[in-house]
């Protein structure tokens, strides 16, 4: 996990010493909504479950943050894009549960 940032709920933390960019701070947004849409022990879950199967480039909720970092420092942010990252983490959090469901 990069140790310039973090986020908890509806915080993000951004060490001063590392390169800040507003992509940045959008990529730490797509967490907050995350937080949001799946409370603290989901998103610890899915968050870790994540982490164990694909490690932390691949986990899925960090996937979609940094697509859709990509999109906005081109500019291509979806106007929907609440909506778009809440339905991705409602998708990703059905693969966990029916994973955990599987134990």
């Amino acid at each position: 996990m990069p140790k310039g940032q973090k986020t908890y709920k509806n915080t993000f933390f951004i060490n001063h010493l590392y390169l800040t960019t507003e992509s940045l701070y959008f990529h730490e947004l797509v967490h907050v909504i995350q937080w949001e849409r799946l409370d603290v022990d989901n998103f610890l879950l899915a968050y870790g479950v994540g982490l164990m199967q694909f490690g932390y480039q691949n986990s899925p909720l960090e996937q979609m943050a940094y697509f859709f970092q990509e999109k906005f420092k081109h500019g291509n942010v979806p106007a929907d894009i609440v909506e778009l990252i809440k339905q991705r983490t409602d998708a990703i959090w059905s693969d966990v549960s029916t994973l955990i469901a599987s134990i």
